[in-house]
């Protein structure tokens, strides 16, 4: 989980290099861009289903530990980092917005969803979470609601009660024969075809359907994989590369345009100013832990005694937005 979250953080990070100096009219390389945007479905929704993955786990906890692990490690960056972006990059009338403080700011969609997620979660100790895993896409074709956030919720929380579900089959995925990477590979490709450039727009049938194969070749693939500790250690610190990353480009990005550079200047700005950032904050430890996840109290660390960082990273990941151009707004949608 760490190796694939490195990845995604990895991809993510690059993406937005590539795409988001287009909302200050610096054209992005394009065959750079179509590839990262034709690998949407193997980033968020495989990292929802790997979350989902440890929700079994999870609701194993009395109430209390789950709920205030959840405000420690999620309702915390959620907040705090939604307030920090939009006073970097967005817009003051934002905080008026009553779906943005529910869904969250800009990038910050993902906790936003995330919480969705893990609160539903907690049900799965009386049903399957198979039954969710159903109900949340059908219900997302028959109302088609017209609320990013809603869509949001149904849609990629529906990965995140199928990563559940695999969790119970995952013994017998690994235990199979090459044909199952091979088989997986193959549907996987098609589905991104199927979707084109941009599988997140289609929230429909075959939208949802698109990245369901990449989840069994993760399964299938992941123990057998040499160890990379680099990016497992990107991985274990991804709520920190996720929340600062975002900010810190969009402000290289404005930095490089007005000091004239343009085309590829702009874009390896961006990637430095998304890169370095963050990386001074993983590195500042204990000095900037608190910014990701809110100490516990010490009445509380006996029983929850995960180190803060690392247990926000098992359950917090990178989204980007698959459209060619970003939003300029931080405050936007786009899928």
């Amino acid at each position: 989980m760490d190796l694939f979250r490195g990845v995604a953080i990895t991809l993510v990070i690059t993406l937005h290099a590539v795409t988001m100096p287009a909302v200050r009219d610096v054209e992005p390389m394009p065959w750079l861009a179509d590839l990262f945007l034709f690998l949407s479905p193997l980033r968020v929704p495989v990292l929802f289903a790997m979350s989902g993955m440890l929700l079994a786990r999870a609701v194993r906890k009395p109430l209390g530990v789950y709920v205030s692990g959840k405000v420690r490690h999620l309702l915390w960056p959620f907040l705090l980092w939604g307030i920090i972006t939009v006073l970097l990059v967005g817009r003051r009338s934002q905080f008026s917005d009553p779906w943005e403080w529910i869904g969250g700011f800009g990038h910050l969609w993902f906790l936003g969803t995330l919480l969705f997620c893990v609160a539903l979660g907690w049900f799965t100790k009386w049903v399957p979470a198979w039954v969710p895993a159903l109900a949340l896409p059908v219900l997302l074709v028959l109302l088609e609601p017209s609320e990013p956030v809603l869509r949001d919720y149904l849609f990629y929380g529906t990965y995140y009660f199928l990563g559940a579900v695999l969790m119970t089959m995952r013994r017998t995925v690994q235990a199979a024969g090459p044909w199952v990477p091979i088989a997986g590979t193959a549907v996987g490709l098609l589905g991104m075809v199927a979707t084109g450039d941009s599988p997140m727009t289609q929230f429909g049938v075959t939208g949802v359907l698109a990245p369901l194969p990449w989840f069994v070749v993760i399964t299938w693939v992941g123990p057998r994989l040499p160890r990379m500790r680099f990016l497992e250690w990107i991985g274990r610190n991804s709520v920190i590369w996720y929340c600062a990353h975002f900010p810190a480009l969009s402000l290289a990005v404005r930095w490089a345009t007005q000091s004239g550079m343009d085309g590829v200047g702009v874009n390896l700005a961006a990637l430095a100013g998304g890169v370095l950032f963050p990386l001074v904050l993983v590195l500042g430890g204990d000095w900037t832990r608190w910014l990701f996840s809110l100490p516990a109290s010490r009445r509380a660390r006996p029983v929850d005694s995960a180190p803060p960082v690392r247990a926000a990273a098992t359950q917090e990941h990178a989204r980007s937005g698959p459209g060619s151009r970003m939003p300029e707004s931080v405050g936007s949608r786009s899928h």
